[in-house]
């Protein structure tokens, strides 16, 4: 799926497999969100990387409940990692369990890059019936759709 300069992919080449290790498991952001991470794996399940048959892939141990890794890239001549979200479904919301994104030495460019993420997570959340709302767990928040549409569109901090 794509969403303005970014695509959502399912798998990733294995060849970017240190890549993913480091954004997911070394993000230097980590020790900020320490207790959220735990508090998210005691929920949703540890994330471990698997090779499927299609590339690589997140998949949550101990989770029973419907999920799915999101590789988020842009093509300029090849596929640069921007991020990384595994989101579960539960009940009527797209609970966003991590969300990482890789950061540049450009501000702008983070939240821009942010804000396209979360167009592109809103866009794919009206192709799942019965999602109304989005999870942001690691802010322990849960925003309408239409509510974080706004949000995202004014820029406004969801932090």
């Amino acid at each position: 799926m794509t969403s303005g300069n970014i695509h959502f992919t399912q798998y990733m080449d294995p060849l970017y497999e240190e890549e993913i290790q480091n954004l997911f498991f070394f993000h230097p952001d980590q020790i900020n969100y320490k207790r959220r991470i735990l508090r998210a794996i005691s929920k949703f399940g540890k994330p471990e990387l698997v090779i499927h048959k299609s590339g690589l892939t997140f998949q949550l141990v101990g989770n029973t409940e419907s999920h799915q890794t999101l590789f988020i890239h842009s093509k300029q001549g090849h596929s640069i990692l921007l991020g990384i979200v595994i989101w579960v479904k539960n009940e009527n919301t797209m609970n966003l369990a991590h969300l990482l994104i890789n950061k540049s030495h450009n501000q702008s460019e983070n939240e821009q890059n942010f804000k396209d993420i979360m167009l592109g997570l809103i866009k794919m959340s009206g192709f799942i019936k019965g999602i109304d709302s989005i999870g942001l767990v690691y802010t322990n928040k849960k925003i309408p759709l239409i509510k974080l549409t706004t949000y995202i569109n004014s820029k406004a901090n969801l932090n």
